[in-house]
């Protein structure tokens, strides 16, 4: 299978720990508690978008969410949990189970010239689980599709795990360093895709920062990382790199960063140990404009197989009387191939009832397989209020993978419109519904259409 491009996810004990700890900070910021309920019909053919068609699909769905966070002058801390009862019923035959359960965590400390944090998530959730392209827009509503999620087949469970801490030390001040560490995986049980295999990367970074005047800085940094696949050549890899760079302020306008390393790759699976190395480096230029920023930005780094590549970005971001505008262009190129086009645009327009926001990206890369992917994703929102109690919503989201030596093309379009009306001042109802299309070379396109129906209230409670 394709190198997952893996989300972080985290030990459910560290819930336990959230919830114990929490009212210690009551004195200084308040607790605030709250519990959802939801309760949602939905129906739908060929939601799992299979080739021939899978039938038709209903499903009433209670979802349960609890969420409790501290927030002092000093100190946050969050805990999330979620889960469904799902009742389905599919060609003619029905099946009740908690899915999808969701497990989160987040703590911060801020003292006068450093920081620590720490985050960890994990979800559980069915491979052959409804998946449309809104499940990978992040919270900066930028999309970020998985295709192996896209296109997996058969059945199991899939468990998204892992963590990350961080230290920073010696902000604002001449001498800075920052350490890190970080594990993210994911496992899968009772699956008839061969294909999809365990894998789980940790890693470890370490830099430091000496500002020699005020306009002139120097860094190095270190980062160590193991990845393991649990796959038929049981694949392990460490990577090691280290780096140097400047930051000069070139005037108050421009500033200019510079960066040169060295890494190294050594791949072990059954056919034996390989070690690849190469120099890597990186410089940009940013200049700041009255609404906005110049950007220009050159790298070079090193593919898991010791390819190097390289790439050169322009972009442009501006500020507009009713909303901003970025957009990007450029080119990579592996060594001894054709150089490909990349890109980016990010619109957003604000308007006296609503918003309109379009994105679009193109991006090219090789992941932890050493498989290469070239990408093009773009995703179209526009919210519309009505009035002071309701408000409507349409989406347009669109991926697409092309054709490489390592994948098939795959594309997919998702339209979506929702409406939604706050029925008194706890309850909420919304109903939408979707269209999407699959198309994948060797297996066909699919399609289906959905409806559903929801209520739901939050109860909050604050101490």
């Amino acid at each position: 299978m394709a190198g997952k491009k893996l989300r972080l996810g985290a030990a459910g004990t560290l819930g336990a720990l959230c919830v114990y700890a929490a009212p210690a900070f009551a004195q200084d910021g308040g607790v605030q508690t709250t519990f959802g309920i939801s309760q949602s019909l939905d129906y739908g053919r060929n939601v799992t978008l299979d080739v021939p068609s899978a039938g038709d699909y209903a499903a009433a769905v209670t979802g349960l969410s609890f969420a409790t966070s501290s927030e002092t002058r000093i100190q946050s801390l969050s805990f999330g949990a979620s889960a469904d009862l799902q009742v389905a019923r599919t060609d003619g035959e029905t099946e009740s189970d908690f899915t999808s359960p969701l497990l989160s965590l987040s703590y911060g400390r801020q003292a006068a010239t450093s920081t620590f944090d720490v985050s960890a998530t994990y979800q559980q959730r069915e491979v052959d689980d409804v998946v449309s392209l809104s499940d990978f827009i992040d919270d900066d509503g930028v999309l970020d599709p998985d295709f192996d999620d896209l296109t997996s087949t058969g059945t199991g469970r899939q468990t998204n795990y892992g963590a990350d801490a961080a230290i920073v030390l010696g902000i604002d001040r001449p001498l800075g360093f920052e350490f890190g560490l970080g594990v993210s995986g994911v496992d899968y049980e009772d699956t008839t895709d061969e294909d999809l295999t365990d894998q789980e990367t940790r890693s470890a970074r370490a830099s430091a920062r000496f500002d020699l005047t005020e306009t002139f800085s120097t860094n190095v940094s270190l980062s160590y990382s193991e990845f393991e696949d649990d796959d038929v050549d049981e694949t392990e890899r460490v990577t090691q790199n280290i780096s140097t760079g400047v930051v000069y302020e070139v005037s108050p306008r421009a500033t200019v960063a510079a960066s040169v390393g060295q890494t190294e790759i050594e791949t072990t699976d059954i056919g034996g140990t390989t070690e690849v190395d190469g120099v890597t480096g990186a410089a940009s230029l940013s200049y700041s404009m009255p609404n906005g920023a110049i950007t220009a930005s050159y790298a070079a780094d090193l593919d898991i197989d010791g390819t190097r590549r390289q790439s050169v970005r322009l972009g442009r971001s501006m500020d507009l009387p009713v909303g901003a505008l970025s957009y990007s262009i450029g080119a990579s190129q592996a060594e001894g191939g054709d150089a490909d086009l990349i890109g980016s645009v990010d619109w957003t327009q604000d308007l006296p009832t609503g918003q309109i926001r379009a994105q679009v990206d193109r991006l090219i890369g090789v992941d932890d397989e050493d498989e290469t992917f070239v990408e093009t994703v773009a995703n179209v929102t526009y919210a519309y209020q009505i009035n002071r109690v309701s408000g409507l919503s349409l989406g347009l989201a669109y991926a697409l993978e092309e054709e490489t030596t390592d994948s098939a093309r795959v594309e997919q379009t998702d339209l979506s419109a929702s409406y939604s009306r706050a029925l008194t001042e706890d309850w909420d109802f919304t109903t939408g519904v979707g269209y999407r299309v699959r198309d994948e070379d060797g297996v066909g396109t699919a399609k289906s259409p959905t409806i559903s129906l929801s209520i739901g209230r939050e109860f909050t409670a604050i101490r």
